[in-house]
């Protein structure tokens, strides 16, 4: 790995590495034409329209109190690309969709989102999933390069994921074959960071991650999946005879029946890491034989939650099939319960259409 200085005392003493990356790549391309047309040059890759070179400021806050990591202006000052920089933190309520609307508003082509590879699997259907409910019209783009997530958002702007490995390498390639060796320096350091972050298997605890408002709120998932199992049986939805609730490695969860399939709704800490960011998950199996297990009668019922996009159907090893089941942020209590319960009841709904 590359051991930088900068990604050692950003990684040791900075509250918030993102804004570090932030700051250190918009003084990148503010010094250096090279790494700035290579960023452009990379970013019209996924197809997006941009000028050869633009003027990027850090953090500017719009009308909504939406603060930007980074803004690209072309020659008359326009907005042209709004861009975000993530390691581990979790989207903002502004993000994606605000972000998207100001583009609109200036004409802005791209909004970029940079980030490490391995959260490419949950950053991106939840980019998509935001958008989708903010009634966005959604296409997303067949890349052939793996370094690209790229969807068209009302045929107006480009909503694009990208790593920051595949963005500085393009940079430092650029900046090399200048001769610039501190511009090179500098992107080495960034790389740096950006390479500590991306590998760390375990990242140094924060303060607030330690909270009890941390701890309380991991005791309320499993009070959800009581409240949304108690609703659905005494409207007559699903069974639970002889089934009870169950603690998992990951979590909690409560087994039932509906239409013929064996299922558990459970707060998931792997799934939530792994696949969507949500920990509400529902597991559904096919009890026609000896055991619940999966069988493509499962998919048949299912398909139309499968060709969403993105999709709600989550296939693990070819014989579990789980479903995100999402929660409606700024809600109380009630509201994400009666939330969820719909989300079930479109489910039960699917399962039972083919009886």
């Amino acid at each position: 790995m590359n051991q930088s200085l900068f990604g050692h005392l950003a990684f040791g003493f900075s509250q918030s590495p993102e804004n570090l990356g932030t700051e250190a790549l918009c003084f990148i391309l503010g010094k250096s034409r090279a790494a700035n047309q290579a960023l452009t040059r990379f970013i019209a890759q996924s197809g997006a329209m941009i000028p050869e070179t633009l003027n990027f400021e850090s953090q500017s806050q719009g009308e909504e109190s939406e603060i930007p990591d980074l803004i690209g202006k072309d020659s008359e000052g326009r907005e042209t690309v709004i861009g975000e920089a993530k390691f581990w933190a979790g989207l903002t309520g502004n993000q994606p969709v605000t972000y998207l609307k100001r583009l609109k508003k200036r004409d802005g082509t791209a909004l970029v989102f940079i980030a490490p590879e391995m959260r490419f699997a949950t950053l991106w259907p939840e980019l998509l999933r935001r958008a989708t409910e903010a009634r966005m019209t959604i296409s997303v783009m067949e890349n052939e390069s793996h370094i690209f997530r790229t969807a068209r958002v009302d045929e107006d702007q480009a909503l694009i994921l990208t790593s920051w490995r595949a963005l500085l390498n393009v940079m430092r390639a650029a900046v090399e074959a200048e001769g610039d060796l501190i511009t090179l320096s500098d992107i080495e350091q960034l790389f740096g960071l950006c390479e500590r972050m991306d590998s760390e298997a375990f990242l140094p605890l924060r303060s607030e991650e330690l909270s009890s408002g941390i701890g309380k709120r991991l005791t309320q998932y499993p009070d959800l999946i009581d409240r949304v199992t108690e609703t659905l049986a005494a409207e007559g939805l699903i069974s639970l005879k002889g089934l009870k609730a169950t603690p998992i490695r990951d979590g909690y969860g409560r087994y039932m029946v509906m239409h013929g399939f064996g299922c558990m709704l459970q707060f998931n800490t792997r799934l939530w890491g792994r696949y969507r960011e949500t920990p509400i998950w529902l597991n559904v199996m096919d009890t026609g034989g000896k055991h619940w297990s999966y069988s493509e009668r499962i998919r048949e019922r299912l398909i139309r939650l499968e060709a969403e996009e993105p999709s709600r159907l989550v296939l693990e090893d070819g014989k579990w099939t789980f479903i995100p089941l999402y929660m409606p942020v700024n809600e109380e209590k009630d509201g994400v319960v009666e939330s969820l319960v719909g989300q079930m009841k479109e489910i039960i709904g699917l399962l039972g259409a083919g009886e």
